[in-house]
């Protein structure tokens, strides 16, 4: 799953591989947390019962079942509540997530006094303005651009990165990047779109995704009037500055930090942690942590990198991210120099 972080909504979303027992059913996987109105929330899928859940802070912790058991305002009975993404837009809570059942991407709106919910893409969902009826909604990553309301996700059927946008009076989709996408400017025709992650950068709207075909990191870059794409880093990817002929791109993260565009990501060939740095001219890349990863102030031989989430805290760039060989949460500081430790 992908990782964002809205800097200006103070949000950070990245998946939740452990669980927490509520009310006797197993909850917390595919987690997006934001601070709304002052308080902690967070969007999370019930996978017992496969519904919808939501937790705020208010003078102690409080949850609910959104949406997937019924009820009013759009609210259906069917799978749903994975692939969140959560953001705030016009001073209301919204989440984007997916419907398994009927393979349709999601949206939850909170008005300040009710909950709101919409089917926006996928099968049977009415209304044209470039909506498909593949199967979508998975690997959401919305983010607010222009002041309008965005979000990135998969196309499961065909292989595809999807886009919505809200103009602010109605939704328009399109389908940016893979198989018999037009247009050109860089675009592939290999299955892409898993792993999104959206952020803003010199004003312009950015995102990271996954070239499942050929295990490449992809780049995505809304220059105000046309869409470019690359690929940044994998196999086959020329020139140099540490690119690495490995399978990458999974598990993005991104993060804008002293003035640099950001991404941390997965090499699954040999279990990295990847950063890749954007300094305004050039693209440079390093293997963080991880086998072969060499530098010391902590790092590890162990299988690293996945499930990123990465965030600024006190000035300092910070990512964490999962230790598969020994099952622990691993921590890297930037702070004139890197520094790696396992937190738990």
């Amino acid at each position: 799953m992908p990782a964002v972080v809205l800097i200006g909504a103070s949000a950070v979303w990245a998946p939740r591989p452990a669980r927490v027992s509520a009310g006797g059913a197993s909850v917390g996987e595919y987690s997006s947390a934001i601070v709304y109105n002052g308080q902690a929330q967070d969007f999370y899928y019930d996978s017992t019962n496969t519904l919808l859940g939501h937790a705020w802070y208010s003078g102690g912790w409080h949850t609910e079942t959104l949406d997937g058991a019924g009820g009013s305002n759009g609210a259906e009975t069917a799978s749903v509540g994975t692939d969140n993404s959560a953001v705030i837009y016009n001073g209301q809570l919204q989440d984007f997530y997916r419907d398994t059942t009927h393979g349709t991407l999601r949206h939850a709106v909170w008005t300040g006094s009710s909950w709101f919910f919409e089917s926006l893409d996928g099968p049977s969902v009415t209304g044209g303005n470039g909506r498909t009826g593949d199967s979508v909604g998975q690997y959401n990553s919305a983010v607010i651009y222009n002041g309008q309301l965005q979000d990135f996700y998969f196309d499961l059927s065909n292989g595809l990165m999807r886009h919505a946008v809200w103009t602010g009076s109605g939704w328009f989709f399109e389908s940016l990047d893979g198989p018999s996408v037009s247009g050109g400017n860089g675009r592939t025709s290999n299955f892409v779109g898993g792993y999104n992650d959206a952020v803003i950068y010199h004003g312009q709207l950015q995102d990271f995704y996954y070239d499942s075909s050929t295990s490449l990191l992809r780049h995505a870059v809304w220059i105000g009037s046309t869409w470019f794409f690359e690929s940044l880093d994998g196999t086959g990817v020329g020139g140099g500055n540490g690119r690495i002929g490995d399978s990458v791109g999974q598990f993005n993260s991104a993060v804008i930090y002293s003035g640099q565009l950001q991404d941390f990501y997965y090499d699954s060939s040999n279990d990295l942690l990847r950063h890749a740095v954007w300094t305004g001219s050039t693209w440079f890349f390093e293997s963080l942590d991880g086998t072969g990863a060499g530098g010391g102030n902590g790092r590890t031989t162990d299988g690293v990198g996945s499930n990123d989430s990465a965030v600024i805290y006190n000035t300092q760039l910070q990512d964490f991210y999962f230790d598969g060989t020994n099952g622990s949460l691993r921590h890297a500081t930037y702070a004139a120099g890197w520094f790696f430790e396992t937190i738990a």
